[in-house]
């Protein structure tokens, strides 16, 4: 039985890798935060976008940002400020506002992932690429990467 709308032959061929592709990377990336790091993939997000915004961010922008439920990155920040890996102040302006950042012993543990993360990418995917290729396919990865709608604090800095 076929479902909804078929993709042609050529869609169903450049789709399916893809998709492949985007599965697998999360599981691989995943499981390198909780092999190395000991933190989760999404802790992990939760430093980066903090770190991308000059380790001030406040709950709303980093739940926006990091497309997670304000009440999620509420409970994930609570847990990562009882490790001391990110504290939480109140805003200056606007009491009812909280700033997150990470502290010093956060920025090591980012620091380690971050490691970690790019061993893995260039382990699993990059060495698949020689730097022509890469340089090459850029271009057309850019083209779908910009139909999606950007969390505006890393397309800052990756444009």
């Amino acid at each position: 039985m076929a479902l909804g709308t078929s993709f042609t032959e050529i869609e169903r061929d450049f789709w399916a890798p893809l998709w492949q592709m985007f599965m697998s990377s999360r599981k691989s990336i995943s499981k390198s935060f909780d092999n190395s790091s000991g933190i989760s993939h999404s802790e992990y997000i939760l430093f980066f976008v903090t770190y991308l915004a000059d380790n001030k961010i406040n709950l709303k922008d980093l739940a926006e940002t990091s497309d997670f439920s304000l009440s999620r990155v509420s409970r994930m920040t609570d847990k990562l400020v009882s490790k001391n890996l990110m504290k939480k102040v109140q805003s200056e302006t606007d009491g009812r506002v909280q700033i997150v950042s990470l502290t010093d012993q956060g920025l090591l543990l980012l620091d380690k992932s971050q490691k970690a993360t790019t061993k893995a990418v260039q382990e699993r995917f990059l060495s698949e690429f020689t730097e022509e290729e890469m340089v090459l396919l850029t271009p057309y990865l850019n083209r779908l990467r910009k139909r999606f709608e950007p969390l505006a604090i890393i397309e800052l800095h990756h444009p």
